[in-house]
């Protein structure tokens, strides 16, 4: 199923009923134990965020603080108009004592895992959110299924299909917000993110305590608390992202440490070939909207990547790099990845389609009463349409991906303005 759905579910309301995910409960429940909260005086868009890497960009426009409150302190403290604060964390990993009774307190989350989760992927988890009245989860997208569960509050959910995300300018995949639109949807800058103004309208949802609602994978959405709110959702592992994945995964015939100019070459023969083969645009006309969507707002604030101290990487053992081939050599080889990433895309566009058959059930629990929030089929995308979103995200995460690994985070986008003037 590639749509998302409300969910009228017997275990939501009883989650909602219970009185044990409320505030003032968990404040309770929890005591003493530390949270790690994110809180802002001004700004209420909060987000995950990468760290402590050395291959990403550097993120200079971050308002937000990171503090360790006592639990107690910051549940019953979500009534207060300021800061903004916003917390989030897998149910299991709260205090080691009352995590157990948590986790019997959510009774059958493990009926709401989706059905289409693939054996041998990640397990599925029940995530804990919470936060003030106006926080906001700025507009994303996850890699897995997710049945979202509003337990006390009410939320608002803005969702768009994952076609939308380059109208929404997402962060580079090499920024600590990757996955994140750059786009506020509540008041859109178009001078600086002009292609928003051809954004589809959302679908608009409110959630109040005992609602569900399905989201799969890669279906974009923006959420804001407008009152108090605590929520919790199971996360499923996705058929779709594993087999987008698997692209990703294949090591490609290219070095870092081969002469410049052959990884230059290599590199957008390699782009070339893929293109043409899933039949999308030539690799300058994919590159510059590349560009124009994801680099070009950052522009002004996008601050460079500093590389480690040579002592950090001094104590590793450098493997010898292999001994570059000549381009005679390497076009083979090139081809031949074209060629199996190609068969990767063709298994990922089998997926798409047998994950958005009509009769599928989203969730392994059959007491559903589901509701469709898009009714009209000719506004639904088909799983061709749906299948072109997940394959151009997919190609573009190929694309950044490989121009880190071949030139590094602070080179790469000028390594990608040559690709267009050449």
């Amino acid at each position: 199923m590639l749509r998302p759905l409300l969910l009228q579910s017997e275990i939501a309301l009883a989650w909602s009923r219970s009185g044990r995910w409320t505030p003032l409960a968990l404040a309770s429940a929890l005591g003493d134990a530390h949270v790690s909260v994110k809180q802002s005086l001004r700004a209420r868009h909060f987000m995950y965020t990468a760290q402590g890497r050395a291959d990403i960009l550097r993120d200079a426009a971050d308002e937000t603080q990171v503090e360790l409150l006592r639990a107690s302190d910051f549940f019953a403290g979500l009534d207060q108009v300021s800061p903004h604060r916003y917390f989030t964390s897998p149910v299991e990993q709260l205090d080691a004592v009352a995590s157990t009774q948590l986790l019997e307190d959510a009774t059958g989350w493990d009926c709401l895992t989706c059905r289409t989760a693939p054996a041998g992927g990640v397990r599925p988890w029940l995530q804990l959110w919470a936060g003030t009245a106006a926080a906001c989860t700025q507009a994303h997208y996850d890699v897995a299924d997710n049945v979202f569960v509003q337990c006390s509050g009410t939320k608002e959910f803005l969702l768009y299909p994952p076609r939308a995300a380059e109208k929404m300018h997402f962060y580079p995949d090499a920024h600590p917000r990757a996955r994140k639109a750059q786009l506020c949807v509540e008041h859109p800058d178009l001078a600086r993110h002009p292609r928003a103004a051809a954004l589809p309208p959302p679908v608009r949802v409110v959630l109040e305590p005992g609602d569900a609602l399905f989201l799969p994978a890669f279906y974009i959405h923006h959420v804001t608390a407008l009152t108090p709110s605590v929520s919790l959702n199971v996360f499923s592992e996705s058929a779709i992202k594993l087999a987008a994945g698997v692209p990703l995964a294949l090591p490609p015939p290219l070095h870092a440490a081969w002469p410049l100019e052959l990884r230059r070459r290599g590199l957008a023969e390699l782009l070339s070939q893929l293109l043409h083969g899933l039949g999308m645009p030539p690799l300058s006309a994919v590159v510059a909207d590349l560009l124009a969507s994801r680099f070009a707002p950052l522009d002004d604030c996008l601050a460079s990547h500093v590389a480690p101290a040579d002592g950090a990487a001094g104590h590793r053992r450098q493997r010898r790099p292999p001994q570059a081939p000549s381009w005679d050599e390497l076009r083979p080889a090139l081809t031949a990845h074209c060629e199996e990433c190609l068969e990767c895309f063709a298994q990922l566009r089998q997926v798409v389609h047998e994950a958005s058959h009509p009769l599928r059930e989203p969730v392994h629990n059959h007491q559903f009463e589901m509701s469709p929030l898009i009714r009209d089929e000719a506004q639904c995308d088909g799983s061709e349409i749906h299948y072109s979103a997940v394959r151009d995200l997919t190609v573009a995460h190929l694309i950044e991906l490989l121009s880190v690994r071949l030139f590094g985070a602070v080179h790469m986008q000028e390594e990608l303005k040559r690709m267009i003037d050449t």
